[in-house]
C-alpha cells in the first residue's frame, strides 16, 4: 500500500472494477505445514 500512497504505483481499470470477490482457501489438515505453505497462509489471512 505504501507504494500506491507514494505514487510509485498507480491502479488501472478502476472504472471497470465494480465488486470485490471473497476467496476461500483450503489446505491440508496436517499440524505441520511446510514453511512455504505457512507463510502463504499467514499472508493471505492478513490481506
Amino acid at each position: 500500500m505504501a507504494t500506491l500512497e507514494s505514487g510509485q504505483l498507480v491502479t488501472v481499470l478502476d472504472d471497470y472494477i465494480d465488486r470485490q470477490v471473497v476467496l476461500w482457501m483450503l489446505w491440508p489438515a496436517s499440524r505441520y505445514a511446510s514453511p512455504k505453505l505457512r507463510v502463504f497462509i499467514d499472508y493471505m489471512s492478513a490481506h
